[in-house]
């Protein structure tokens, strides 16, 4: 709204009309394209106005004592950041709906179809489908959170539904282990064909556990800070794991149905995927919960 400077009112027809007053500050609208007032939120006794930029940062003007009917704000106070996912593939179709260039292409049998539950999802047969980006879109070498839903098929052998490739190793992987009949997010030690590898393992029973013809929300979150894999199952935390590798950077595509292991691919998902999507950093517990819930992911708002 770059507006603080500017004096006049619209004009009518070549009338120019008298000068209107302004609010006494100024939002760039490149900067901060959404701006409102919810009116006295903090219970100051005056109308506080906030602004959010491109990125997700939220910004508060607050309130003061008008000045000849004017109202009057103080000096703008960061309040907290709206997480927004790096990449998102609803899987309603193949694209990235946040960088476009980033869009998925389907090999091996794997087909899009209509989901009652998740409107769209990738369908997969377990033994060749999978879709997959023309080259890396996360470095797993930082903070990162990988989000997905995922409803299996069978549980008879493991189902991978979200890794980034290296050479020979994965830089993350999400998915499901037969072996431990659990739901699991790992990270490969190394981009070599030794195999070591963490994994942070869900749930054998219960709720939490793997279940045919049954959506579940997976979140993988590492956190680069303290060198730590967390699982959440459908928005609860369900497993943390101390990686004990080196942290690498995975320089292959986003792989969604199979994983790399080895130097060879495997673990084809058998059943459906959707929603997947990426964030830049190791989101909190709340932000996993909004996640789940399709709502915006903020940080704590001070």
């Amino acid at each position: 709204m770059n507006i603080a400077d500017q004096k006049w009112a619209a004009t009518s027809g070549n009338v120019l009309p008298a000068p209107q007053p302004v609010l006494p500050v100024g939002v760039g609208e490149q900067d901060y394209p959404t701006a409102a007032s919810p009116g006295d939120v903090q219970g100051t006794g005056f109308p506080a106005l906030y602004a959010a930029s491109r990125s997700g940062r939220m910004i508060e003007y607050p309130g003061a004592a008008a000045d000849g009917g004017l109202a009057q704000f103080t000096a703008p106070v960061n309040i907290g950041h709206v997480h927004r996912p790096a990449d998102w593939w609803k899987l309603d179709g193949t694209a990235d709906s946040v960088r476009p260039d980033n869009g998925l292409t389907l090999n091996g049998g794997a087909t899009v179809t209509a989901d009652a539950s998740r409107g769209g999802a990738l369908a997969l047969n377990g033994s060749t489908g999978y879709a997959a980006t023309s080259g890396p879109v996360l470095d797993t070498s930082r903070s990162y959170t990988v989000s997905a839903w995922a409803d299996l098929s069978s549980l008879t052998a493991n189902s991978s539904f979200v890794s980034q490739s290296g050479s020979n190793a994965n830089g993350l992987q999400l998915y499901y282990s037969s072996g431990k009949h659990a739901f699991a997010f790992g990270h490969a030690h190394a981009d070599d064909t030794e195999g070591a590898f963490t994994s942070a393992y869900g749930p054998t029973t219960g709720a939490q556990s793997p279940k045919t013809n049954t959506w579940f929300h997976l979140v993988g979150v590492f956190d680069a800070d303290t060198q730590q894999l967390r699982l959440y199952v459908n928005d609860d935390l369900a497993a943390t794991a101390s990686y004990e590798g080196t942290v690498w950077k995975a320089t292959g595509p986003l792989q969604i149905g199979r994983r790399i292991a080895e130097g060879r691919y495997g673990e084809y998902t058998a059943g459906k995927i959707a929603d997947v999507q990426l964030f830049t950093e190791a989101l909190t517990p709340g932000g996993v919960v909004s996640l789940g819930r399709n709502r915006p992911v903020p940080t704590q708002l001070s």
